[in-house]
């Protein structure tokens, strides 16, 4: 059965203190040529931080499923989005960047002259406050180079058909996890596993703030911790296994030593963690712990 990309988009977004930055977004949302849309906010604040912003887009004529939970965790609240979805085409952007006035346009002609795709890569820019313009700093080449996880998840758009055959984010990798980053890896690593295309777009633009700062090393710890596990849950070869231990320090006169060692030790720790913790642990708890009900735009999450 052909699928109709022409209805719709759903865009999941998953919020935890931030308040301007969404406004961005949503800025950004009130202004796409194409209004076959909805948002579905993820609100994992423990307040009521971003009601006013949900209530001037709901004015504004945005269709929004506002979803307050408790459960926190990037990944989970993502599968909570795509449980309620009711579009063909999902995207999964962050709630700190922004669209073109035409993303929402050029994404849907995208799938429907590509029906055989099963994931696109946007164009991401960067923009730098202090100069006032715009980086696009992730080619198509820089957006499949998965083992360096530089395919942020904002770029990424799906039909949500993968989801249906291939399953939704593994919710023991992600920001709020000990493993606290690639979940959009991994999800697109199972994907081309299963022989499914994942295309670049230039036509299709996200923007997000540029950060001109390395993170700290408690942050690249944990996104390390992540590439650590990964090598063992799609069966890396064993070869590109110690090359993601020997590189980070091979190269440690580029960065300096401390960062090279921070690295190395995140995916021993990731590893390790696999093995002994997170395999055993559920890949998704959304489908099997979760009820929602979504009869009007303040949705309510029960727990079975």
């Amino acid at each position: 059965m052909e699928i109709d990309y022409n209805t719709g988009v759903s865009l999941i977004t998953a919020t935890y203190n931030r308040y301007s930055e969404l406004i961005k977004l949503i800025d950004s949302l009130m202004i796409q040529s194409n209004k076959n849309f909805e948002l579905i906010i993820i609100d994992q604040n423990p307040d009521e931080l971003i009601l006013p912003i949900v209530e001037r887009a709901i004015n504004a004529g945005i269709v929004i499923t506002h979803i307050k939970t408790t459960k926190r965790g990037l990944s989970i609240g993502r599968n909570i989005g795509i449980k309620v979805a009711k579009y063909n085409i999902i995207g999964i952007p962050d709630d700190d960047c922004w669209f073109e006035k035409n993303t929402i346009e050029n994404l849907c002609n995208y799938f429907n002259a590509h029906p055989e795709v099963g994931a696109v890569s946007a164009l991401w820019s960067e923009f730098d406050q202090n100069k006032n313009n715009y980086e696009f700093t992730y080619s198509k080449s820089k957006a499949f180079a998965l083992k360096q996880f530089t395919n942020p998840s904002s770029q990424l758009f799906f039909s949500k058909k993968m989801f249906e055959l291939y399953g939704t984010f593994d919710e023991r990798f992600g920001v709020g996890q000990f493993l606290g980053a690639g979940e959009e890896t991994e999800l697109i690593l199972r994907l081309l596993k299963n022989d499914i295309k994942v295309n670049f777009s230039p036509d299709i633009i996200v923007h997000h703030p540029y950060t001109p700062s390395r993170p700290p090393l408690s942050k690249i710890r944990k996104y390390e911790r992540s590439m650590g596990a990964l090598f063992l849950k799609c069966k890396i070869s064993i070869f590109v296994i110690l090359r993601g231990f020997i590189s980070p320090l091979d190269k440690f006169k580029k960065i300096n030593l401390l960062y090279a060692l921070v690295k190395s030790i995140g995916r021993f720790e990731g590893m390790l963690y696999w093995i002994t913790t997170a395999r055993h642990f559920p890949a998704n708890t959304v489908d099997n712990h979760i009820d929602i009900d979504c009869s009007c735009n303040e949705v309510t999450i029960n727990k079975r």
